[in-house]
């Protein structure tokens, strides 16, 4: 067994901080104690038995680790809709509470906007002493208002399935189609009675990417803009990238697919794009008196189709050959303090000693 010594614990030091910046911080601890429990059980155990734990201990590492990480993107799109039943949940308490669904915002006397429809409803989405903070009379960028809620951060506005770094602390990714046709009109309340085409025929919030909306910000989609992200018309004006560990890839659109959308029934559910910009105002507006079919989302989506290029992370890739170097180092050193032990086994008189045949 080594003694600790200062080049131990600079060692250690190197190797802990290198994998907390290399990978995520608790991943990093993870591997960085893997390395450290290697090397102490190898100074003691014979070859065959270092090899056989080291192989089986790096196996059952990989087979932990990759469930998590594959189901990952699968976990986040149950979580989005999750809180998209919220939010249609607590637009049908607001509609059992004030006989009505929100208007898209509020107006001052003159018709102005004043707040959205997600303020409205904070009081069903258990924010109430927010709600009452806030100066429902005045307007949502007031300076008292600003002071209150600008850059405040509500999760249940926020898409799990969009990087934190992509977006404002306080954006939202859930937005309402806005249209005189639609189930939010500009300043006045719908009712059931005015949803001619049904409701579970009728979208009212859509999953959306990074379009700087504000939760607190009188501003969702207009009919077309739901229209073309329905139909994925929208694709050539944006670009998403998906994070990878050395490297990411830059997709055509906004990543979103299959995306969450929510009924003015309460229902939610995950869908395809749809394949006309016909069908798309249809499941819209509230009363077209269009016929609406099953597979309404029938477009497939070819993710390979849409990939633009890849960005290599050469600092992450410079970083993990680093953490792997200090990983081994250890290695070398215990070959070279065998060769030495070796070299001192020498006679006094200068010559080495040598075994008898």
């Amino acid at each position: 067994m080594p003694r600790f010594t200062i080049a131990t614990l600079l060692w250690l030091t190197a190797l802990f901080a290198t994998g907390m910046g290399t990978f995520e911080p608790a991943l990093g601890i993870v591997l960085a104690s893997f390395v450290c429990v290697l090397h102490i059980v190898r100074w003691s155990w014979p070859t065959l038995l270092q090899w056989l734990f080291i192989v089986g201990a790096i196996a059952t590492l990989i087979a932990l680790l990759l469930p998590s990480v594959g189901s990952l993107p699968a976990s986040r799109r149950n979580q989005s809709i999750s809180q998209m039943k919220q939010l249609v949940l607590a637009l049908h308490n607001y509609y059992d509470t004030h006989g009505s669904f929100p208007p898209a915002y509020s107006t001052d006397v003159e018709g102005a906007p004043l707040h959205s429809w997600r303020t409205l409803i904070l009081p069903y989405v258990e924010e109430l002493p927010l709600y009452k903070a806030i100066h429902l009379d005045e307007p949502w960028d007031s300076p008292a208002n600003a002071t209150l809620v600008d850059g405040l951060q509500l999760f249940l506005y926020k898409n799990p399935r969009r990087p934190a770094r992509q977006s404002l602390p306080d954006e939202t990714h859930y937005l309402a189609v806005v249209d005189d046709e639609a189930v939010f009109r500009p300043g006045k309340p719908v009712r059931f009675q005015d949803i001619a085409d049904g409701t579970s025929n009728t979208i009212v919030v859509i999953e959306v990417a990074s379009r700087g909306v504000r939760w607190y910000e009188p501003r969702d989609l207009n009919m077309d803009e739901a229209i073309d992200l329905l139909t994925r018309a929208s694709d050539v004006h944006h670009e998403w990238v998906e994070p990878g560990l050395f490297a990411s890839t830059r997709y055509r659109g906004d990543g979103l697919y299959p995306r969450c959308v929510g009924f003015a029934d309460g229902r939610v559910r995950s869908i395809g794009f749809v394949p006309t910009r016909e069908l798309a105002r249809a499941l819209l507006t509230r009363g077209g008196g269009e016929e609406i079919p099953e597979d309404f989302d029938g477009g497939v989506y070819d993710l390979e189709d849409a990939v633009i290029g890849h960005i290599i992370h050469w600092r992450r890739v410079l970083s993990t050959a680093l953490f792997i170097g200090l990983a081994i180092a250890p290695l070398y050193r215990r070959r070279t303090a065998s060769d030495k032990a070796t070299s001192e086994e020498i006679n006094h008189d200068g010559t080495t000693t040598q075994s008898e045949d």
